[in-house]
Protein backbone atom coordinates (compact mmCIF):
# COMPACT_ATOMS: atom_id res chain seq x y z
CA UNK A 1 0.00 0.00 0.00
CA UNK A 2 1.27 3.31 -0.84
CA UNK A 3 1.64 5.50 1.73
CA UNK A 4 0.73 9.51 1.15
CA UNK A 5 2.35 12.46 3.30
CA UNK A 6 0.67 13.89 5.56
CA UNK A 7 2.55 17.46 6.22
CA UNK A 8 0.54 20.33 7.43
CA UNK A 9 0.97 23.67 6.64
CA UNK A 10 4.14 25.42 7.48
CA UNK A 11 3.02 28.63 6.87
CA UNK A 12 2.06 31.73 9.05
CA UNK A 13 1.86 34.96 8.40
CA UNK A 14 2.48 38.21 10.19
CA UNK A 15 -0.66 39.56 9.52
CA UNK A 16 -2.55 37.28 10.62
CA UNK A 17 -1.27 37.65 14.11
CA UNK A 18 -1.13 41.56 14.21
CA UNK A 19 -4.91 41.50 14.47
CA UNK A 20 -4.58 39.70 17.90
CA UNK A 21 -1.32 41.49 18.74
CA UNK A 22 0.82 38.51 18.49
CA UNK A 23 4.58 38.51 17.51
CA UNK A 24 7.09 35.56 17.54
CA UNK A 25 9.40 35.57 20.16
CA UNK A 26 12.75 34.53 20.57
CA UNK A 27 12.95 33.56 16.61
CA UNK A 28 15.54 31.83 15.88
CA UNK A 29 18.20 34.01 13.90
CA UNK A 30 18.70 32.98 9.81
CA UNK A 31 21.39 30.36 9.46
CA UNK A 32 23.64 29.87 6.52
CA UNK A 33 23.15 27.29 4.43
CA UNK A 34 25.55 24.82 3.70
CA UNK A 35 25.65 22.86 0.95
CA UNK A 36 22.97 19.90 1.65
CA UNK A 37 24.44 16.62 3.46
CA UNK A 38 23.89 13.34 2.39
CA UNK A 39 23.12 9.97 4.95
CA UNK A 40 26.04 8.83 4.05
CA UNK A 41 28.06 11.81 5.36
CA UNK A 42 26.37 11.44 8.38
CA UNK A 43 27.09 8.86 11.16
CA UNK A 44 24.26 6.75 12.10
CA UNK A 45 23.51 8.50 15.09
CA UNK A 46 23.12 11.83 13.27
CA UNK A 47 21.01 9.75 11.08
CA UNK A 48 18.69 9.02 13.85
CA UNK A 49 18.52 12.41 15.27
CA UNK A 50 17.81 14.10 11.76
CA UNK A 51 14.70 11.78 11.16
CA UNK A 52 13.99 12.50 14.86
CA UNK A 53 13.73 16.02 14.60
CA UNK A 54 12.02 16.21 11.20
CA UNK A 55 9.29 13.99 12.39
CA UNK A 56 8.98 16.29 15.62
CA UNK A 57 9.13 19.22 13.57
CA UNK A 58 6.19 17.87 12.20
CA UNK A 59 4.22 17.10 15.02
CA UNK A 60 4.78 20.58 15.98
CA UNK A 61 4.02 22.44 12.65
CA UNK A 62 0.78 20.10 12.99
CA UNK A 63 0.22 21.74 16.21
CA UNK A 64 0.57 25.22 15.51
CA UNK A 65 -2.26 24.96 12.25
CA UNK A 66 -4.58 23.58 14.76
CA UNK A 67 -4.19 26.48 17.31
CA UNK A 68 -4.00 28.64 14.03
CA UNK A 69 -7.34 27.22 12.77
CA UNK A 70 -8.87 27.76 15.65
CA UNK A 71 -7.96 31.42 16.30
CA UNK A 72 -9.02 32.20 12.58
CA UNK A 73 -12.20 30.42 13.28
CA UNK A 74 -12.84 32.39 16.52
CA UNK A 75 -11.93 35.42 15.04
CA UNK A 76 -13.36 35.56 11.77
CA UNK A 77 -16.70 34.19 13.35
CA UNK A 78 -16.81 36.76 16.21
CA UNK A 79 -17.74 33.59 18.18
CA UNK A 80 -17.04 32.91 21.51
CA UNK A 81 -15.94 35.59 24.21
CA UNK A 82 -13.32 37.75 24.20
CA UNK A 83 -11.60 36.24 26.69
CA UNK A 84 -12.37 32.91 24.34
CA UNK A 85 -10.52 34.31 21.77
CA UNK A 86 -7.50 35.75 23.91
CA UNK A 87 -7.14 31.99 24.97
CA UNK A 88 -7.10 31.00 21.39
CA UNK A 89 -4.12 33.48 20.23
CA UNK A 90 -2.44 32.82 23.65
CA UNK A 91 -2.17 28.83 22.68
CA UNK A 92 -1.19 30.23 19.35
CA UNK A 93 1.30 32.15 20.44
CA UNK A 94 3.13 28.93 22.51
CA UNK A 95 2.56 26.81 19.63
CA UNK A 96 4.90 29.10 17.38
CA UNK A 97 7.30 29.49 20.13
CA UNK A 98 7.83 25.56 20.23
CA UNK A 99 8.19 25.23 17.10
CA UNK A 100 11.07 28.13 16.78
CA UNK A 101 12.50 26.63 19.35
CA UNK A 102 12.34 22.80 17.73
CA UNK A 103 13.99 24.51 14.74
CA UNK A 104 16.51 26.63 16.63
CA UNK A 105 17.33 22.86 18.58
CA UNK A 106 17.96 21.34 15.27
CA UNK A 107 20.15 23.70 13.92
CA UNK A 108 22.28 23.52 16.62
CA UNK A 109 22.18 20.03 17.63
CA UNK A 110 23.27 18.42 13.96
CA UNK A 111 26.47 18.98 12.61
CA UNK A 112 27.44 18.84 8.64
CA UNK A 113 31.10 19.42 8.71
CA UNK A 114 32.42 22.71 9.96
CA UNK A 115 28.51 24.37 8.92
CA UNK A 116 24.93 24.01 11.08
CA UNK A 117 21.62 22.25 9.26
CA UNK A 118 19.73 24.72 8.20
CA UNK A 119 15.69 23.52 8.36
CA UNK A 120 15.93 22.69 4.84
CA UNK A 121 19.04 20.65 4.95
CA UNK A 122 17.45 18.91 7.95
CA UNK A 123 14.56 18.01 5.29
CA UNK A 124 17.12 16.69 2.85
CA UNK A 125 18.39 14.42 4.65
CA UNK A 126 15.27 13.20 6.30
CA UNK A 127 14.13 12.76 2.18
CA UNK A 128 16.56 10.82 1.43
CA UNK A 129 15.68 8.49 4.56
CA UNK A 130 12.59 8.16 3.36
CA UNK A 131 10.95 10.45 6.17
CA UNK A 132 9.57 12.84 3.78
CA UNK A 133 8.50 12.53 0.02
CA UNK A 134 10.60 13.64 -3.24
CA UNK A 135 10.61 17.48 -3.56
CA UNK A 136 7.42 17.77 -6.28
CA UNK A 137 7.88 21.09 -8.97
CA UNK A 138 5.45 23.73 -8.73
CA UNK A 139 5.09 26.43 -11.63
CA UNK A 140 2.81 29.37 -10.66
CA UNK A 141 1.53 31.11 -14.59
CA UNK A 142 0.49 34.30 -13.89
CA UNK A 143 0.37 36.31 -17.44
CA UNK A 144 -2.05 38.70 -16.53
CA UNK A 145 -0.69 41.28 -19.57
CA UNK A 146 -4.40 41.18 -21.15
CA UNK A 147 -6.33 41.22 -17.53
CA UNK A 148 -9.24 43.75 -18.34
CA UNK A 149 -8.75 45.39 -14.79
CA UNK A 150 -5.70 44.35 -12.60
CA UNK A 151 -5.69 42.76 -9.56
CA UNK A 152 -3.03 44.13 -6.49
CA UNK A 153 -3.23 40.69 -4.78
CA UNK A 154 -1.08 38.84 -7.67
CA UNK A 155 2.09 39.32 -6.25
CA UNK A 156 1.74 38.66 -2.20
CA UNK A 157 -0.36 35.53 -3.73
CA UNK A 158 2.61 34.18 -5.69
CA UNK A 159 4.71 35.28 -2.59
CA UNK A 160 2.52 33.17 -0.75
CA UNK A 161 2.23 29.87 -2.29
CA UNK A 162 6.23 30.14 -2.68
CA UNK A 163 6.73 30.39 0.87
CA UNK A 164 4.41 27.21 1.57
CA UNK A 165 6.40 24.95 -0.67
CA UNK A 166 9.73 26.54 1.04
CA UNK A 167 8.86 26.55 4.65
CA UNK A 168 7.35 22.90 4.27
CA UNK A 169 9.94 21.49 2.07
CA UNK A 170 6.79 19.86 -0.18
CA UNK A 171 7.96 21.67 -3.49
CA UNK A 172 10.26 24.40 -5.15
CA UNK A 173 8.42 26.73 -6.72
CA UNK A 174 9.06 28.23 -10.52
CA UNK A 175 7.23 31.75 -10.67
CA UNK A 176 6.17 33.25 -14.42
CA UNK A 177 4.26 36.23 -15.55
CA UNK A 178 4.59 35.16 -19.87
CA UNK A 179 3.34 32.17 -21.06
CA UNK A 180 6.09 30.61 -22.88
CA UNK A 181 7.04 28.41 -20.72
CA UNK A 182 3.24 26.27 -21.22
CA UNK A 183 5.03 24.36 -23.44
CA UNK A 184 7.04 20.91 -23.93
CA UNK A 185 9.52 22.84 -25.85
CA UNK A 186 9.25 26.46 -24.27
CA UNK A 187 10.57 29.76 -26.16
CA UNK A 188 12.40 32.86 -25.72
CA UNK A 189 10.15 35.98 -24.73
CA UNK A 190 9.10 37.54 -28.32
CA UNK A 191 10.99 40.19 -29.31
CA UNK A 192 9.68 44.15 -29.93
CA UNK A 193 8.68 43.22 -33.63
CA UNK A 194 6.63 39.93 -32.05
CA UNK A 195 8.72 37.29 -33.12
CA UNK A 196 9.74 34.51 -31.03
CA UNK A 197 13.60 34.34 -30.46
CA UNK A 198 14.64 30.92 -30.58
CA UNK A 199 14.09 27.96 -28.45
CA UNK A 200 14.29 28.73 -24.25
CA UNK A 201 17.41 27.32 -22.59
CA UNK A 202 16.84 26.29 -19.21
CA UNK A 203 14.42 26.79 -16.53
CA UNK A 204 10.66 25.30 -16.00
CA UNK A 205 8.44 23.77 -19.11
CA UNK A 206 5.49 20.97 -18.89
CA UNK A 207 8.91 18.87 -19.08
CA UNK A 208 10.01 19.39 -15.73
CA UNK A 209 7.19 20.10 -13.37
CA UNK A 210 4.69 18.13 -11.28
CA UNK A 211 1.40 21.05 -11.50
CA UNK A 212 0.41 24.75 -12.61
CA UNK A 213 -1.04 27.01 -9.79
CA UNK A 214 -2.85 29.68 -12.40
CA UNK A 215 -3.42 33.12 -12.17
CA UNK A 216 -3.51 33.91 -15.44
CA UNK A 217 -5.97 36.55 -16.33
CA UNK A 218 -7.90 36.69 -19.61
CA UNK A 219 -6.73 35.41 -22.64
CA UNK A 220 -2.97 34.32 -22.46
CA UNK A 221 -1.29 34.30 -25.96
CA UNK A 222 -1.15 30.32 -26.56
CA UNK A 223 -0.50 28.82 -30.12
CA UNK A 224 -2.44 25.96 -31.39
CA UNK A 225 0.33 23.69 -30.45
CA UNK A 226 0.52 24.80 -26.76
CA UNK A 227 -2.89 24.04 -25.97
CA UNK A 228 -2.43 20.13 -27.10
CA UNK A 229 0.96 20.62 -24.97
CA UNK A 230 -1.21 22.13 -21.74
CA UNK A 231 -4.02 19.00 -22.38
CA UNK A 232 -1.40 16.37 -22.61
CA UNK A 233 0.10 17.50 -19.28
CA UNK A 234 -3.09 17.15 -17.40
CA UNK A 235 -4.98 14.62 -19.23
CA UNK A 236 -2.10 12.22 -20.42
CA UNK A 237 0.45 12.69 -18.16
CA UNK A 238 -1.49 13.42 -14.66
CA UNK A 239 -0.01 16.16 -14.22
CA UNK A 240 -2.54 18.60 -11.43
CA UNK A 241 -3.53 21.92 -12.42
CA UNK A 242 -4.73 24.74 -9.86
CA UNK A 243 -7.08 27.89 -10.31
CA UNK A 244 -7.41 30.93 -8.24
CA UNK A 245 -9.28 33.96 -9.03
CA UNK A 246 -8.08 35.34 -11.76
CA UNK A 247 -7.84 31.94 -13.28
CA UNK A 248 -11.31 31.33 -13.60
CA UNK A 249 -11.46 34.48 -16.29
CA UNK A 250 -8.13 32.80 -17.72
CA UNK A 251 -9.13 31.78 -21.68
CA UNK A 252 -12.55 32.49 -21.73
CA UNK A 253 -12.92 31.66 -25.13
CA UNK A 254 -11.64 28.25 -25.32
CA UNK A 255 -13.99 25.88 -24.84
CA UNK A 256 -11.74 22.65 -24.21
CA UNK A 257 -10.37 24.92 -21.80
CA UNK A 258 -12.91 26.17 -19.74
CA UNK A 259 -14.45 22.84 -19.26
CA UNK A 260 -11.06 21.09 -18.04
CA UNK A 261 -11.00 23.44 -14.74
CA UNK A 262 -15.05 22.88 -14.39
CA UNK A 263 -16.81 25.83 -16.12
CA UNK A 264 -17.11 29.09 -17.46
CA UNK A 265 -16.47 32.60 -16.01
CA UNK A 266 -19.28 34.51 -15.75
CA UNK A 267 -18.26 37.83 -13.46
CA UNK A 268 -18.96 38.91 -10.12
CA UNK A 269 -22.63 40.61 -9.64
CA UNK A 270 -24.07 38.93 -6.24
CA UNK A 271 -22.53 41.50 -3.82
CA UNK A 272 -20.03 41.19 -1.49
CA UNK A 273 -20.80 39.71 2.09
CA UNK A 274 -22.54 35.94 2.01
CA UNK A 275 -22.55 33.01 4.27
CA UNK A 276 -19.95 30.27 3.12
CA UNK A 277 -21.27 26.73 3.27
CA UNK A 278 -18.41 24.36 3.64
CA UNK A 279 -20.35 21.30 1.68
CA UNK A 280 -17.53 18.44 1.95
CA UNK A 281 -15.85 18.97 5.24
CA UNK A 282 -13.43 15.99 4.54
CA UNK A 283 -11.93 17.92 1.47
CA UNK A 284 -8.18 18.39 2.87
CA UNK A 285 -7.86 21.75 4.08
CA UNK A 286 -11.57 22.19 3.78
CA UNK A 287 -11.59 21.64 8.26
CA UNK A 288 -9.93 24.98 8.40
CA UNK A 289 -13.25 26.73 7.96
CA UNK A 290 -16.05 26.62 10.48
CA UNK A 291 -19.00 24.87 8.67
CA UNK A 292 -20.53 28.22 8.10
CA UNK A 293 -18.93 31.39 8.05
CA UNK A 294 -19.58 34.97 6.83
CA UNK A 295 -17.28 36.42 4.50
CA UNK A 296 -16.93 39.11 2.50
CA UNK A 297 -15.23 38.41 -0.87
CA UNK A 298 -15.41 39.40 -4.98
CA UNK A 299 -17.38 35.88 -5.53
CA UNK A 300 -16.34 35.02 -9.19
CA UNK A 301 -19.82 33.44 -10.98
CA UNK A 302 -19.04 29.69 -12.23
CA UNK A 303 -21.04 29.29 -14.83
CA UNK A 304 -22.07 26.52 -16.91
CA UNK A 305 -20.89 23.95 -14.65
CA UNK A 306 -22.60 20.31 -14.25
CA UNK A 307 -22.32 18.68 -10.86
CA UNK A 308 -22.14 15.59 -12.79
CA UNK A 309 -17.96 16.20 -13.47
CA UNK A 310 -16.93 18.31 -10.17
CA UNK A 311 -17.11 18.00 -6.72
CA UNK A 312 -17.96 21.01 -4.89
CA UNK A 313 -15.95 21.22 -1.76
CA UNK A 314 -17.86 24.66 -0.97
CA UNK A 315 -21.03 26.92 -1.89
CA UNK A 316 -22.54 29.96 -0.96
CA UNK A 317 -25.64 30.23 1.09
CA UNK A 318 -28.01 32.37 -0.68
CA UNK A 319 -31.75 31.39 0.36
CA UNK A 320 -32.07 34.97 1.61
CA UNK A 321 -30.35 36.51 -1.72
CA UNK A 322 -32.93 38.17 -3.73
CA UNK A 323 -30.94 39.90 -6.90
CA UNK A 324 -28.50 39.08 -9.11
CA UNK A 325 -28.75 38.62 -12.50
CA UNK A 326 -30.57 36.07 -14.93
CA UNK A 327 -27.26 33.88 -14.64
CA UNK A 328 -27.73 33.49 -11.15
CA UNK A 329 -31.85 33.10 -11.42
CA UNK A 330 -31.08 30.45 -13.44
CA UNK A 331 -28.62 28.71 -10.86
CA UNK A 332 -31.34 28.40 -8.31
CA UNK A 333 -29.24 29.46 -5.07
CA UNK A 334 -25.93 26.73 -6.29
CA UNK A 335 -22.88 28.40 -6.14
CA UNK A 336 -20.15 26.94 -6.07
CA UNK A 337 -16.72 28.54 -4.30
CA UNK A 338 -14.22 25.22 -4.66
CA UNK A 339 -14.42 22.70 -6.35
CA UNK A 340 -12.03 19.75 -7.60
CA UNK A 341 -12.29 16.93 -10.29
CA UNK A 342 -10.26 14.59 -12.06
CA UNK A 343 -9.52 15.22 -15.71
CA UNK A 344 -8.54 12.42 -17.33
CA UNK A 345 -4.97 11.29 -15.33
CA UNK A 346 -5.13 14.62 -14.08
CA UNK A 347 -6.24 16.68 -10.95
CA UNK A 348 -7.97 20.01 -11.43
CA UNK A 349 -8.76 22.27 -8.38
CA UNK A 350 -10.61 26.01 -9.01
CA UNK A 351 -11.24 28.39 -6.28
CA UNK A 352 -12.93 31.66 -6.34
CA UNK A 353 -11.19 33.21 -3.70
CA UNK A 354 -9.40 35.66 -3.29
CA UNK A 355 -9.62 39.16 -4.37
CA UNK A 356 -7.82 41.30 -1.57
CA UNK A 357 -4.35 41.15 -0.83
CA UNK A 358 -4.91 40.76 2.57
CA UNK A 359 -6.95 37.91 1.75
CA UNK A 360 -4.09 35.87 1.39
CA UNK A 361 -2.95 35.97 4.86
CA UNK A 362 -5.89 34.43 5.79
CA UNK A 363 -5.25 31.38 7.67
CA UNK A 364 -8.11 29.38 6.23
CA UNK A 365 -7.63 30.21 2.70
CA UNK A 366 -4.15 29.22 3.33
CA UNK A 367 -4.53 25.85 4.30
CA UNK A 368 -7.71 25.40 1.73
CA UNK A 369 -4.91 26.25 -0.98
CA UNK A 370 -1.49 24.20 0.36
CA UNK A 371 -4.01 21.22 0.70
CA UNK A 372 -5.11 21.74 -2.62
CA UNK A 373 -1.81 21.69 -3.82
CA UNK A 374 -0.54 18.57 -2.01
CA UNK A 375 -3.26 17.29 -3.87
CA UNK A 376 -2.96 18.46 -7.16
CA UNK A 377 0.86 17.36 -6.94
CA UNK A 378 -0.04 13.90 -5.35
CA UNK A 379 0.99 14.17 -2.04
CA UNK A 380 -2.52 12.87 -0.54
CA UNK A 381 -5.67 11.80 -2.28
CA UNK A 382 -9.27 12.69 -1.65
CA UNK A 383 -12.57 11.88 -2.92
CA UNK A 384 -13.53 13.87 -6.12
CA UNK A 385 -16.62 11.89 -6.72
CA UNK A 386 -19.23 14.34 -8.26
CA UNK A 387 -22.18 15.08 -6.32
CA UNK A 388 -25.88 16.06 -6.81
CA UNK A 389 -27.12 19.74 -6.10
CA UNK A 390 -28.09 19.30 -2.08
CA UNK A 391 -31.77 20.01 -0.61
CA UNK A 392 -30.79 23.01 1.03
CA UNK A 393 -30.32 24.65 -2.09
CA UNK A 394 -32.24 27.42 -2.73
CA UNK A 395 -32.43 31.12 -4.13
CA UNK A 396 -34.23 34.24 -2.13
CA UNK A 397 -37.48 35.24 -4.08
CA UNK A 398 -37.54 38.57 -5.37
CA UNK A 399 -40.14 41.12 -4.28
Amino acid sequence: MKTKYTGSLVVISIAALTFVGLTAQNAPAPQPVAVAPTMTSLTPPQQAAVVAMNNNLTALTQARTTAQAALAQATFTLSGSAADRQSKAAALGAAEQALALARATAMAQIQAGPSRLSVAQIQNVARAAGALPAKKRLLIWADTRNGVSQHDFTSHAMAVIERMGYESGLWDTFIRTDSEIISYQPQKTAGPDGKAQGGASGGPSLNNVDAIFSLAHREAPLSDAQKADLFKFVRDDGKGFITGHTGLTAMTQWPEFREMIGGDYGGHNIGYAHTLVVEDPKWPGASAFPARIEMSEEWYHLLNYSREKIRVIMRLDLSKFEGGNAAVQAGGGDFPVAWARQYGKGRVFGSTFAHATESWDNPMIQTLYFEAIKWALKLQDADVTPRPVPAAVTLGKKQ
